[in-house]
């Protein structure tokens, strides 16, 4: 029951100012499917590739009021190695290819995590850099920082055919040319083991940017991710 009460407080903090905050700016609405492959190999090695699509639904119009408007925004095909340096560290480098319409791009990713395993909860903290270059844009310098917890819904630890609860918090800060943004990220999502290696993941990633221009963006998506692993 303690257990539950401190979910039900972490909802609250991730979303609670979110919607008087959205009343004041721009809001839109979106669709995040995903599939996420893993490979395990020997000596820790990893290798990752997920491939990752993003809709919008409902957007900012010209008079400034939402509507609507389905549309197509990008798809990102992403592939990481990693390696174990540790029982519960490892680092990880890779490749982004952004497409998207009229401008492609161009990402590399480096990025440590830490798994914290506690009593009843699992704790992931990831630290990341990546640098994106396209023809049409200046290069993109990121630095983020993201926090997870994840709660088996049955018993102490996750097992095939069990439902899960993951609750994330992530910090983004971005420079470009002579601008820098920051964005924070609240995400909330429900899990269920199919078994060891296969999983599905459905949430909300709600995005809050453009701090330091004052014209604060908001970004809900509806994300959906299956995970394979072997």
């Amino acid at each position: 029951m303690r257990t539950k009460h401190w979910l039900f407080l972490g909802l609250l903090i991730l979303f609670g100012p979110m919607q008087p905050a959205i009343a004041q700016s721009s809001f839109e609405l979106g669709f995040l499917p995903a599939i996420n492959i893993n490979r395990k190999f020997d000596q820790g090695w990893g290798l990752n590739a997920k491939v990752e699509s993003r809709a919008l639904l409902r957007q900012p119009a010209v008079d400034q009021e939402s509507a609507w408007d389905p549309d197509y925004v990008l798809t990102d095909f992403i592939l990481l190695g990693s390696r174990k340096v540790g029982l519960a560290h490892s680092v990880a480098a890779g490749y982004v290819l952004r497409l998207r319409p009229g401008d492609n791009a161009h990402r590399t990713v480096q990025q440590f995590t830490a798994v914290q395993p506690l009593t009843g909860v699992r704790l992931a903290h990831r630290v990341s850099s990546d640098q994106t270059f396209s023809e049409q844009e200046p290069p993109v310098f990121r630095l983020r920082y993201r926090l997870v917890a994840e709660w088996p819904l049955s018993g102490q630890e996750l097992d095939p055919r069990e439902p899960y609860l993951k609750l994330g918090n992530e910090y983004l800060q971005a420079w470009q040319a002579n601008s820098t943004d920051l964005e924070i990220r609240a995400i909330p999502t429900l899990g269920y083991a199919f078994t060891d290696n296969s999983k599905i993941e459905l949430g909300l990633d709600y995005r809050v940017n453009s701090f330091l221009s004052g014209k604060t963006e908001h970004t809900l998506w509806t994300a959906l991710q299956w995970f394979i692993t072997w």
